[in-house]
């Protein structure tokens, strides 16, 4: 009736009324425990400062709050844009998961958007429709939140199940966010704290290094001023290389020391001076004479060659494995470890030292420093003693050279009172020194006139030539001629009815000058020698000219026909008798040009020329003698050679000459060429330098 139907609408309504408080009651119940798991999971992360056990505690507690029977916690590096995954849970069953990039994944695309990700139902289809990647086996419901601190995200917590839908729902979203940012700060936590924690074991690592360095340095300065000190009591050689080995052996903990030393002169290596531990055993030692014993190495064999040559220190962990330890066939080695380091003095390697132990990889860097260090007060010492040795000889042979010098001083004299050429010897301030009996008959002079008194004094006996020869005097006292360097003044000398040579030359050492030596020489008889051959070679070149020329003039107008018409071997005669004709012409020439040279009437007339039409020239009027032994001849000058100031007839001259020699020189069929080049100027000495830097 209507009395029940408004009887069961009121009760509707109460009821309507009840069931949302219910509601609101159950709601307020979930979100007071909600917030009470949240509190407790903040309390648990924030007490947690090591990763592992931060991860645990989030296994642990976010199971109270989501389903966690597939829940895993990634984390994101910036600097590499990788994703790791230090906790993957699969179907209550832990998962190794390997880094992965973060575009390759659909945690990446959490960490990218920095958005929750939630899908309820068939996740595969969904992620099919956003576009995103999947890594493994599809899940069915899926809760993926960020873990965000700041702007800046830190990695992802997600969980999912692989069997149902509609696992999860917004009010997981909201609380596993909430998780998610207190994880975050507590992952950051962990991170800085396992940062400090690193540094704070890094410095104490790094203190108790330089502790144990500084300690070690202590020792092995200590060390060092021990066998500084001990070596430098003592200048003998055997005495300090025995000491020295003894106190590095102590210092490194070595078992076998030996110093090895160069022979400069046969560069054999020598092994000079061995050591040996206490500890090692005697049967093991070998001795060596007093001098040493020469090895079968030289510069550059071996592992001591090597570091003699290299002039470079080297530790060998295991000598089996180095290819420069060389040894004797089925020879076994008791030691294993070396350091092999050169002993230096300025830049060069005197010898090397070696110390050995049975252990590989014995040695250490520190080892190495404290025997370079110790190699060097070696070297030092043996180079003193060395040097003491070379100044006991020096000091030895200095007396027997003196001895000598006095001997040979009266053999000098002797010898240049003996020759048969003048000799006047001054010292650097030109007081005369040495005047032998020779230059007192040449010169006239009696010798007590001249010894003692300088050569300005003398120079009325060089007439009109003193003036050149004080200059030449200044000139070597102001810059003395370079070792090897010709620098000798030279004249002829009338003195009377004679006529005298006089060469004059400095006397110097390492640019030091110490005087000057004349040599005289009366050349009265070989002058009117020279006289009459130049006479007689003028004399003869001309009477050849007149004859020669006729022959010649003839030879030409048989060739030309003027005696009429010419058979073969006719003209081949005349053309042997023209050539020889011609070789006699360029004989008399020569002759000429030498009676001019010796009398000095040589005129040259210098104008620029182009080298190439010369030269070409000079070959095309001896290609016809060419041609004879079938020999090529050609010229190979440059076209931008720059023209020569020269004389052309002189110059034909030379290059004929030249040409013709080698013409007659070279063999049938051979090859001639006539080349030049562009050279630097030569100086005073040295040959000319190729512009271009060809010989």
């Amino acid at each position: 009736s209507t009395r029940h139907l408004i009887s069961l609408a009121t009760l509707a309504d109460q009821a309507a009324i009840a069931a949302e408080n219910a509601t609101l009651f159950e709601q307020t119940q979930r979100q007071l425990q909600e917030m009470t798991i949240i509190n407790e999971i903040g309390h648990a992360l924030s007490e947690t400062v090591h990763l592992d056990d931060l991860l645990g505690v989030l296994r642990q507690q976010v199971s109270r709050l989501v389903p966690t029977e597939s829940f895993y916690v990634a984390l994101y590096d910036p600097a590499s844009e990788l994703i790791s995954f230090p906790l993957f849970i699969r179907r209550n069953k832990p998962v190794t998961i390997s880094p992965v990039p973060a575009d390759e994944c659909l945690t990446g695309h959490i960490i990218r958007t920095r958005q929750s990700l939630l899908m309820t139902a068939n996740a595969q289809e969904t992620l099919e429709e956003l576009g995103l990647p999947w890594r493994g086996q599809p899940a069915r419901s899926y809760l993926g939140v960020p873990m965000l601190l700041g702007d800046r995200v830190v990695g992802v917590i997600a969980v999912q199940d692989f069997d149902r839908d509609h696992v999860f729902d917004r009010g997981h979203e909201r609380v596993l966010s909430t998780v998610a940012i207190q994880a975050a700060i507590a992952v950051q936590n962990a991170r800085l704290f396992d940062e400090v924690r690193a540094y704070r074991d890094e410095l104490e690592r790094r203190v108790e290094e330089r502790t144990a360095a500084l300690e070690q340095e202590r020792d092995h300065v200590e060390t060092l001023y021990r066998i500084t000190s001990e070596l430098s009591t003592s200048l003998d050689l055997d005495r300090v290389l025995n000491r020295a080995l003894t106190l590095v052996l102590d210092a490194v903990g070595a078992e076998r020391g030996s110093i090895f030393m160069l022979d400069p002169q046969t560069e054999r290596i020598i092994h000079r001076a061995v050591m040996w531990a206490p500890t090692v055993d005697e049967s093991q030692r070998t001795k060596l004479p007093l001098s040493g014993r020469p090895t079968r190495f030289r510069r550059g064999e071996g592992l001591v060659g090597w570091v003699i040559e290299h002039k470079e220190p080297v530790i060998v962990q295991d000598i089996h494995q180095d290819d420069r330890w060389a040894d004797e066939p089925d020879r076994q080695r008791a030691h294993r470890a070396v350091i092999a380091v050169p002993l230096m003095v300025s830049d060069e390697a005197l010898g090397a030292l070696f110390l050995f132990h049975a252990q590989p990889g014995h040695f250490t860097a520190g080892h190495l420093r404290l025997v370079e260090a110790v190699a060097t007060q070696v070297a030092i010492a043996i180079n003193n003693s060395q040097l003491y040795n070379y100044v006991r000889e020096s000091a030895d042979r200095l007396g027997w050279m003196i001895r000598t010098q006095q001997e040979e001083t009266a053999k000098t004299e002797a010898i240049l009172e003996g020759v048969a050429d003048g000799v006047m010897v001054s010292d650097a301030n030109g007081i005369v020194i040495r005047f032998n009996a020779a230059a007192e008959r040449i010169l006239n002079t009696p010798r007590d006139q001249v010894l003692g008194r300088t050569t300005d004094e003398l120079l009325g006996l060089y007439g009109p030539s003193g003036k050149a020869w004080a200059e030449a005097i200044a000139r070597w006292r102001k810059q003395p001629p370079e070792p090897g360097q010709r620098a000798v003044f030279a004249e002829r000398l009338e003195i009377e009815d004679r006529i005298v040579s006089v060469v004059l030359s400095p006397v110097s050492s390492r640019l030091e000058f110490l005087g000057t030596v004349s040599l005289f020489r009366d050349v009265t008889q070989e002058v009117e020698l020279e006289r009459a051959k130049s006479e007689f070679i003028s004399t003869v070149s001309h009477e050849l000219r007149t004859p020669m020329t006729s022959v010649k003039g003839y030879a030409d107008l048989l060739v030309m026909g003027a005696a009429g018409p010419l058979n073969e071997d006719q003209r081949r005669f005349l053309s042997i008798i023209k050539t020889n004709a011609d070789r006699l012409t360029m004989l008399v020439n020569d002759l000429l040009d030498i009676g001019r040279i010796d009398t000095h009437r040589v005129t040259l007339t210098k104008r620029e020329l182009d080298l190439a039409s010369v030269a070409q020239v000079v070959v095309d009027s001896l290609r016809a003698k060419s041609a004879e032994k079938r020999q090529q001849l050609e010229t190979h000058i440059p076209d931008d050679l720059p023209p020569v100031l020269a004389d052309r007839d002189r110059l034909i001259q030379i290059l004929t000459n030249l040409v013709s020699n080698a013409q007659q020189y070279t063999p049938t069929g051979g090859h001639i060429t006539l080349s030049a080049h562009l050279c630097l100027d030569r100086g005073e000495d040295g040959p000319p330098t190729p512009v271009d830097g060809t010989d």
